[in-house]
């Protein structure tokens, strides 16, 4: 599974979980489309927020 440094950082002393740095990094416009009504589903509200708060 690839994730965020950030997502993990607290996992490096973790004897199951093995962070390496990718090379090249991964760098790559990325879009989210969702429908917009009135009331979000709750995981698209999670991706959102996630989002925003490394976009701030």
């Amino acid at each position: 599974m690839i994730l965020p440094l950030e997502e993990v950082e607290d996992l490096q002393h973790a004897r199951d979980v093995q962070i390496r740095p990718l090379h090249p990094r991964l760098m790559r416009p990325m879009a989210v489309a969702y429908r917009n009504l009135p009331v979000l589903d709750p995981a698209v509200s999670s991706v959102l927020k996630v989002l925003e708060e490394f976009a701030g």
